[in-house]
């Protein structure tokens, strides 16, 4: 585990930290908190192949929103590419209240990669009553740069989105994206989660994920404020 993630797990086990500090103020609905979570996936170092492990997670998401109706079950997946030889392992790590992917020191750029699957549930509703919003990542701590993805799917249309993050806080997907053109956000059947390195050895430490409805000003004043809180924690 990598000097950063040590810290953030040290912090965890002292203080609850949320990034969505605005969340509530435009509507969050939390897909996954990360708060009951107790486990490792790790994927070992390939010598220069291909490989991928995957773990099904049951059980209560521990939601802030008791009311998301996004199931009890996810399935995680962590892959590494065989571009590097020799210390390329990585791990995906669900303790303390965070979900955090801690890259090996050769995994250059887009050689590991983690999806989350939500799957547990059937038709529901992810958009404001028809008017969408933003699937929202909210990042307590990361070292390098990550590529975020979220994949939606209505059982018929799939459609997908991205965000790069490269410093802690709140980073948004517009669902009003070219990229889920065609897919019922409405009677969403299928989320998935993912993330892929950007740069050399990248990790990251993921406080939530969820939909928020379109920020008003105040909220994204807020949201302003919650990032320079999280940078002033991280500098203590």
């Amino acid at each position: 585990m990598t000097q950063m993630l040590q810290s953030i797990l040290h912090k965890s086990m002292t203080a609850t930290v949320l990034v969505f500090t605005a969340g509530a103020a435009y509507g969050q609905t939390t897909l996954d908190d990360f708060a009951g979570d107790n486990f490792i996936i790790t994927v070992p170092d390939t010598l220069g192949d291909p490989f991928t492990e995957e773990m099904l997670v049951a059980g209560d998401l521990d939601l802030l929103n008791v009311a998301a109706p996004f199931g009890d079950e996810r399935t995680f997946t962590a892959t590494i590419g065989g571009a590097q030889a020799g210390t390329n392992s990585l791990s995906i790590l669900g303790v303390g209240g965070f979900l955090a992917f801690d890259t090996g020191i050769n995994a250059g750029p887009g050689e590991a990669t983690f999806d989350v699957l939500y799957d547990d549930f059937i038709d529901v509703d992810v958009t404001d009553s028809g008017s969408n919003g933003f699937f929202a990542i909210g990042i307590l701590d990361i070292d390098g740069t990550i590529d975020f993805s979220v994949t939606l799917d209505d059982g018929t249309n799939s459609g997908s989105s991205s965000v790069q993050a490269s410093s802690a806080g709140t980073f948004l997907i517009d669902l009003s994206d070219a990229g889920f053109a065609g897919v019922d956000l409405t009677s969403i059947d299928s989320i998935t989660f993912s993330g892929e390195n950007g740069t050399r050895a990248a990790d990251v430490a993921i406080d939530n994920i969820g939909f928020a409805l379109v920020p008003e000003p105040t909220s994204l004043a807020l949201l302003a404020l919650g990032g320079l809180l999280m940078a002033r924690r991280r500098r203590d």
